[in-house]
């Protein structure tokens, strides 16, 4: 194993503390509810106010939804916090590529912290 030289050290720690300052940041939400034993975070703070909207839909798939008496606005903020939150990931790995791949770089460069010890 290679050890890392005094300049590597202190890039190498500060794009650490990047992705992970970024990934604190991305879990910051406003509220979590439990489920099944496990915590959905919500991307949208599930206090605030309803607003309504005028919104047109496919007619088929209007009497089809009413028919199975589905909640449309429950459904619609489903869908609107599933594609916020893949959007959201998608920029978190976005801002921290260059991180994750100097991070990557020194790993397959050094090998990982502890490496040695390591009993797995």
């Amino acid at each position: 194993m290679q050890l890392l030289s005094a300049t590597e050290v202190p890039l190498l720690q500060a794009n650490l503390t990047t992705v992970v300052a970024n990934a604190h940041a991305a879990n910051h939400i406003d509220g979590a509810t439990e489920k099944g034993g496990m915590t959905m975070r919500r991307r949208s703070d599930q206090r605030a106010l309803k607003k309504a909207k005028n919104l047109s839909s496919n007619n088929d798939l209007s009497e089809k939804t009413g028919r199975l008496k589905a909640n449309i606005s429950a459904t619609r903020e489903k869908a609107l916090e599933a594609k916020l939150s893949e959007s959201e990931a998608e920029q978190w790995q976005w801002d921290n590529s260059n991180a994750i791949k100097a991070y990557n770089h020194a790993v397959a460069e050094h090998g990982c912290l502890g490496e040695e010890y390591r009993t797995f």
